[in-house]
C-alpha cells in the first residue's frame, strides 16, 4: 500500500521498492533513458523558445556568453591551444569588457553568428580550433560540415579578419613545435 500523499517512505522501504540492492540509505533507481530524454526535451523546448522569441542572432552571442564564462575551454584541443598561447607570451583578457592590448579573447564575435574560439580585436586576427565536430562525421555528411564552415569563415574574412584554422591533430605532441611556431609567425 502507498503511504499518504506527502509522505516519503522510509529509506529502507524505498531501497526494497526500487529493488536497489547498494543498501538502504540509497536513492530509488531511476531510468536513464528518461533522465536523459527529459533533460534533452527541455533543452530544445528552451532552445526553440529563445529562438523564436529573440532571434538566431541573440541565441548565438548567449550560448558564445556561456562558453565564455567557463574558466577554461572544455575541448582538450582548445585547452591545448591555451597551453600553446601561454608558452608564446600570450595571455586572455577576462576583463568585462576586454580591450587589454595584446591580450586574446575566447569566443569573441568576429561577424553575424560567427564567434572565433581565439582573438585579437586589435590585430584583427583569430584562431580556429577545429576538433571533432569541424573534422568528422556525426550527424550530417561531411560535405555539409565543410560547406558551414567555409561559410562561416568567409563571414569573418568579409568582416576584416584573418582566420588561421587549425585542426586538433597539429596540436599533438608530435607537430606541436612546428604548429607553436606557425602561430607565433601568424600573430607577429
Amino acid at each position: 500500500m502507498a503511504p499518504p500523499l506527502g509522505t516519503r517512505r522510509s529509506a529502507p522501504a524505498r531501497a526494497a521498492r526500487s529493488g536497489s540492492r547498494r543498501g538502504p540509505s540509497s536513492r530509488p533507481a531511476r531510468p536513464a533513458r528518461l533522465i536523459s530524454s527529459v533533460a534533452s526535451l527541455a533543452g530544445k523546448k528552451g532552445y526553440n523558445a529563445t529562438l523564436s522569441r529573440y532571434g538566431k542572432e541573440y541565441l548565438h552571442d548567449r550560448l558564445a556568453d556561456k562558453r565564455r564564462e567557463q574558466e577554461e575551454p572544455r575541448s582538450l584541443a582548445e585547452r591545448r591551444m591555451v597551453r600553446m598561447l601561454g608558452e608564446i607570451g600570450q595571455r586572455e583578457d577576462r576583463s568585462e569588457y576586454g580591450g587589454a592590448e595584446g591580450a586574446y579573447l575566447r569566443e569573441h564575435k568576429l561577424a553575424p553568428s560567427r564567434h572565433a574560439d581565439f582573438a585579437w580585436p586589435d590585430k584583427q586576427k583569430a584562431i580556429e580550433v577545429w576538433g571533432g565536430v569541424h573534422t568528422r562525421q556525426f550527424f550530417v555528411s561531411q560535405e555539409r560540415v565543410r560547406e558551414a564552415n567555409h561559410r562561416q569563415i568567409e563571414r569573418a574574412k568579409a568582416a576584416g579578419w584573418e582566420v588561421m584554422i587549425l585542426r586538433d591533430e597539429e596540436l599533438a605532441r608530435d607537430r606541436w613545435e612546428e604548429t607553436r611556431e606557425r602561430v607565433r609567425r601568424f600573430l607577429a
